[in-house]
C-alpha cells in the first residue's frame, strides 16, 4: 500500500479530526495540548493546519466587523456534525493533486489544501459557512481578542494582541471595523506580549515569553520581520526609526536603528516572574527617559550615547510614562500617578487606590488601567481622580486619534470608550 495513502483510525487522523474544533476554539485543555504537541513533531501538520485556518478564517473576516447571533455557532456545529455521518470516499494519494514545495534541503509534495477532512467536514465547513454568511451576520469561528493584553492604533487602525496559543494571537481592525488576522508564525514558547508601539503604518509588538519584537505591516496585516529584544523586554518605543526596549528584569535598554544595536545596563538583573515584565521609555528630544521598576528609579540617558545622565528616585514602582506638554506623566503600579517637569523634577503626586500598571494621556486626562478591573480618569490641570470604572481584567489601553480611547480588557476583549469611560463598543472577548 503506498506510505502516503490516508488510513482511518490512526493517531494521525485523530489529530486531524480535532483541528477543526481546534481552530474554532472548542477542543479541551487536554485535547489542545495533544493538537500543540502533534504540531511541534508534524511540521505537514502545520500546514494543513494553516489551510484550514484560511478556509474558516477567510469566510468569516470577508465579512467583516459582525456580532454573533445567539445560538450561531451551536447551529453551525450541528451541521458539520450531521454532515459528518454521511459516508463518503476518501481519495487515494494517487487521485490528489500536489505542488511542489521550493526547498533547498528537500524536495517534499504537499497535498493539495485539506484533502484529509473526511466524511464530508470540509464541504460542510465550507458550504455551512457560505450559507450563514449569505443569511446572517458572520458567526464568531474564532474568537476575536479571546484574552486582549496589548492594543495599539496605528492611523485609522487598531493592532491587538492576545496571550492565547492556538488562535491568531494579533488581529487588526480597519476603519470600517473589517477584521484581519496576522500570520505570526510558529513560536517557540506561549505569547505573552507586554507593549505595542506604532510608526509609519507599522506596528511593533514585544513578546517576553519568546524575547522578540513582532513588526506588522498594518495595511497588509502581515508580520515583515522580526527583531530579538532583551530579555524580559516590557518597555517599547520607536521614534525616527529607531527602537528603544527596555528589559524588566535583566535591566537593560537596547536600541536597535539599521541594524546597529546598542546596549546599556541601567539596573541590576531581578529574578520576576512574566507577568511583572512592565516598564517604559519615553523619547524627549536627546534624552530618553526609563523605568526600572525594580529599583524604584527613573533613569534618564543621552539619547544618542546611552550613557546615564541622571537616575531619579521616585520610589515605589514606576512602569508607564507618558508626556504631557512639557511634563513627564509616570504611573506607578504601587497606587500612584506623577507629575514631573521636563528636567525630572517631582512635582506632584496623586494616591489611587489600585495598582495601575498601563498609561495613556488624552487631552488634559490621563487614563490608568489596573488589571485588577479598574480604569481611573485623571484630571492632569486640578490633580484630582475623576472617575474610577470597573472592566473585566484591564491589561492595556490607548489613546485614538478621534478623541476616544480602547482597552484591552483580558478576556472582555476590546473595548472601544468615550473621555468619560462609558463604553461605545466591545469586540471579541471570550
Amino acid at each position: 500500500m503506498n506510505d502516503d495513502t490516508i488510513k482511518p483510525n490512526t493517531p494521525r487522523e485523530n489529530i486531524q479530526e480535532l483541528l477543526v474544533l481546534y481552530v474554532l476554539g472548542e477542543v479541551s485543555s487536554a485535547e489542545r495540548q495533544e493538537v500543540d504537541s502533534a504540531l511541534e513533531q508534524d511540521p505537514d501538520l502545520g500546514l494543513e493546519l494553516e489551510d484550514l485556518k484560511k478556509v474558516l478564517l477567510g469566510l468569516h473576516f470577508s465579512a467583516g466587523e459582525t456580532e454573533p447571533l445567539e445560538g450561531h455557532k451551536e447551529r453551525f456545529m450541528t451541521k458539520v456534525q450531521r454532515s459528518a455521518s454521511v459516508p463518503m470516499p476518501i481519495p487515494s494519494s494517487s487521485r490528489i493533486p500536489s505542488v511542489q514545495r521550493n526547498s533547498r534541503s528537500s524536495a517534499r509534495v504537499r497535498r493539495s489544501p485539506l484533502p484529509w477532512l473526511p466524511v464530508g467536514i470540509g464541504i460542510a465547513v465550507a458550504m455551512g459557512a457560505m450559507t450563514l454568511l449569505r443569511t446572517e451576520p458572520a458567526p464568531s469561528l474564532v474568537n476575536v481578542a479571546p484574552d486582549a493584553v496589548v492594543v495599539v492604533s496605528s492611523g485609522d487602525s487598531l493592532v491587538f494582541a492576545s496571550n492565547v496559543k492556538g488562535q491568531y494571537p494579533v488581529m487588526v481592525r480597519d476603519k470600517n471595523g473589517k477584521m484581519r488576522p496576522v500570520e505570526v508564525g510558529r513560536m517557540g514558547k506561549n505569547y505573552w506580549f507586554t507593549e505595542g508601539v506604532a510608526e509609519d503604518g507599522k506596528v511593533y509588538l514585544s513578546c517576553g515569553a519568546n524575547h522578540m519584537i513582532l513588526v506588522v505591516d498594518v495595511a497588509k496585516a502581515t508580520v515583515t520581520r522580526i527583531e530579538k529584544a532583551p530579555l524580559s523586554v516590557a518597555g517599547l518605543s520607536i521614534q525616527n526609526g529607531k527602537l528603544w526596549m527596555k528589559g524588566a528584569a535583566n535591566g537593560q535598554l537596547e536600541t536597535l536603528e539599521n541594524k546597529n544595536v546598542q546596549t546599556r545596563e541601567i539596573g541590576k538583573a531581578t529574578k520576576m516572574p512574566m507577568s511583572e515584565f512592565m516598564d517604559a521609555v519615553l523619547p524627549l528630544e536627546n534624552i530618553v527617559w526609563v523605568t526600572h521598576h525594580a529599583s524604584g528609579e527613573l533613569i534618564a540617558l543621552n539619547a544618542k550615547s546611552l550613557e546615564v545622565e541622571k537616575r531619579i528616585a521616585l520610589g515605589g514602582a514606576p512602569v508607564a510614562l507618558d508626556r504631557w506638554n512639557s511634563q513627564i506623566i509616570v504611573a506607578d503600579v504601587s497606587g500612584r500617578i506623577l507629575w514631573l517637569n521636563k528636567s525630572g523634577k517631582l512635582e506632584r503626586t496623586l494616591k489611587l487606590e489600585g495598582k495601575p500598571d498601563k498609561l495613556a494621556v488624552q487631552g488634559d486626562f490621563a487614563y490608568l488601567s489596573d488589571r485588577s478591573g479598574k480604569v481611573f480618569q485623571v484630571n492632569l490641570n486640578t490633580g484630582t481622580l475623576e472617575r474610577t470604572v470597573q472592566f473585566t481584567h484591564p491589561m492595556d489601553i490607548t489613546a485614538l486619534p478621534d478623541g476616544l480611547l480602547a482597552l484591552a480588557d483580558g478576556p472582555g476583549g476590546v473595548v472601544m470608550l468615550d473621555g468619560d469611560l462609558k463604553v461605545l463598543k466591545r469586540i471579541g472577548g471570550s
